[in-house]
């Protein structure tokens, strides 16, 4: 994939994916060095209206990674699973 200009290769061990937001996700680049939006600086992101899923799913994120969004928190792959089953439930698919 391609970062900032820059082409990353990352081993996928047999699992092809594509990413289509790259804005919650986190990466550990070859370097050692990770890859991350600090989504602390967009406040507007958890001001949402509650009761909306995708809102209310950042809020749970933030409250489980503490603000801290270069940190691996594995629970909040949970929440996007919760979320898209929501969302694939609503629209009946």
């Amino acid at each position: 994939f391609r970062l900032r200009g820059v082409d990353i290769k990352v081993r996928a061990h047999g699992v092809a994916a594509c990413l289509i937001d790259f804005t919650a996700s986190r990466l550990r680049v070859p370097s050692g060095a990770v890859a991350f939006c600090d989504l602390s600086q967009d406040p507007e992101l958890f001001q949402g209206t509650k009761g909306h899923v995708q809102f209310d799913t950042y809020r749970y994120m933030r409250k489980l990674n503490g603000d801290e969004w270069g940190s691996y928190h594995p629970a909040t792959n949970c929440l996007w699973v919760s979320y898209l089953a929501e969302i694939m439930a609503a629209e009946k698919l």
